[in-house]
């Protein structure tokens, strides 16, 4: 095993070889896996290099036990782009704030970007782009260094995507993804330019989301046996989600600590951790105070889930997807055919809102828009109620 007094050495080799793809050792990134060099040195027995699967894929292998063996070793482990992606999701979290389902998704918009890159050259080497490496004597010879990516490079693998029938709203997430990304290893020294500023993003077709009648609310909400196992959960899963228009990652987080009872408004967490308070109807707040009183086990509640509203069978915070399926199993128990989501619920509040008079700028609050033209999509499906003012307030009258 490698002592941890080589590890001021590893580190040196490790600077040299990052300053080859254009990373300075000042920066985040190499602070970060500096700080990991220790950990994983003493972790990893370098003896067993020779049966990595990447020795034959660069054709020689470093001398077991040596340090330019842990060099290669540590990136095989971490990965030629883990150490920037690792760094730039750190980026997104403390610098920018995102939520981490938007954080998940930017991530591996950069992943499946650089893979393909990767294979796009095949000259790519063990630690990322790189011309010969002269402290690594098997990294290939002729490559690319992240900051020569050209606009160009993200345009071809925009057409890869193309070719897939991708659609035009996650090829505009995914440009976006890039442009961050870019941006931020421009703000480490790493990149002059942001080659994704380059690209235009595609042109989005606007569509109208689709909303729920409150006769088919009011149908699922009747097709719920309550004297079911799950029934009573169910039925405040549905009273929250419409009565208070949460997206799903917000009602899968609420807190029981986050109901105000009394007051009957609850505190929600929405993207970017950004809190925002929502008041809540006596119908939901009954069934919730109802569910966790008399059908919620919290002795099963794992450490760190014992104020989480809504309980797995694990003790743990329901997954999106399970909520998908609960809101599946109920609209097909309505017999409605229409294809729901958790999400429909919420542009049902909002609509219903508005068609009923209330101001824009309120919805807006309690949907945590940071755009009012975010907002705005919901006075444009409420065309049945413009047509009658203008019947009621036009001077001419309308057949």
């Amino acid at each position: 095993m490698i002592r941890n007094n080589c590890n001021a050495e590893v580190a040196q080799l490790v600077e040299h070889d990052l300053a080859k793809v254009g990373v300075a050792s000042s920066s985040l990134v190499f602070r970060s896996f500096y700080a990991n060099i220790a950990q994983v040195v003493e972790l990893v027995d370098t003896r067993d290099l020779k049966s990595l699967a990447y020795c034959r894929r660069v054709g020689s292998s470093p001398t077991p036990g040596t340090k330019k063996g842990v060099v290669f070793l540590l990136f095989y482990f971490m990965g030629k782009f883990n150490i920037i992606i690792r760094s730039f999701k750190q980026y997104l979290q403390l610098e920018r704030g995102l939520s981490d389902n938007t954080i998940s998704a930017y991530v591996s918009d950069v992943r499946f970007f650089l893979d393909f890159i990767e294979d796009d050259y095949e000259s790519i080497g063990i630690n990322g782009f790189g011309e010969k490496d002269d402290a690594c004597d098997s990294i290939s010879e002729a490559g690319k260094k992240l900051v020569d990516i050209t606009p160009d490079d993200i345009r071809r693998y925009l057409q890869k995507l193309n070719s897939g029938n991708i659609s035009k709203k996650s090829q505009a997430r995914i440009i976006s993804s890039l442009r961050t990304f870019f941006r931020y290893l421009k703000i480490e020294h790493i990149v002059d330019e942001v080659p994704a500023e380059m690209i235009d993003l595609p042109k989005l077709d606007r569509t109208l989301p689709s909303v729920l009648s409150i006769a088919e609310i009011e149908a699922i909400i009747r097709a719920i046996d309550l004297s079911g196992k799950n029934g009573h959960r169910n039925r405040a899963i549905v009273e929250v989600l419409y009565g208070c228009g949460l997206r799903v990652s917000e009602l899968v987080s609420l807190r029981i600590t986050d109901i105000w009872f009394e007051e009957m408004f609850i505190k929600v967490k929405g993207k970017g951790s950004k809190e925002r308070l929502v008041p809540i109807g006596s119908s939901a707040i009954q069934q919730l105070k109802y569910y966790i009183d008399d059908c919620r086990d919290g002795s099963k509640a794992k450490r760190g889930y014992e104020d989480i509203v809504f309980l797995s069978n694990r003790g743990k915070k329901y997954s999106r997807e399970m909520i998908f399926m609960i809101i599946k199993e109920l609209t097909s128990a309505a017999g409605i055919r229409k294809k729901v989501s958790p999400h429909t619920f919420r542009h049902s509040f909002a609509t219903h809102l508005i068609q009923r008079g209330a101001d824009i700028r309120v919805v807006q609050e309690m949907l945590g828009h940071e755009s009012i033209m975010t907002t705005e999509i919901y006075t444009h499906l409420d065309l049945e109620h413009i047509r009658e003012v203008m019947y009621r307030c036009h001077p001419f009258k309308f057949d």
